[in-house]
């Protein structure tokens, strides 16, 4: 089967996305961490950086259709590794909590 590639403007739309960090426990000093978007599972666009507690960030002018007319799925992910924490991302992929591991 052939592929044919849409030129409709709906295809060409764009959107933003946010990500949002929630910090479950009592360690009042976040430390830096760094996110990630994925599209379609791969590394996309710049990674960004949050510092001293920051909780949401926005990756701008994001494609929402691929040159088929498939909506590309944007993910974040956390690139840094938090020792005191554990991290899970949530179903839907936009928000990432970390939680506080108790000694």
């Amino acid at each position: 089967m052939e592929s044919i590639r849409i030129e409709d403007k709906k295809y060409k739309s764009k959107k933003s996305l946010r990500a949002y960090v929630s910090w479950v426990g009592p360690k009042k000093v976040k430390p830096r961490i760094e996110l990630q978007l994925l599209r379609n599972g791969c590394y996309h666009d710049s990674s960004i950086e949050l510092c001293n507690g920051e909780i949401s960030c926005t990756w701008e002018n994001l494609e929402v259709y691929d040159s088929y007319g498939d909506e590309y799925v944007y993910k974040v992910i956390q690139l840094t590794k938090l020792e005191d924490y554990s991290t899970e991302i949530s179903k839907y992929g936009l928000l990432i909590i970390n939680r506080y591991k108790k000694n």
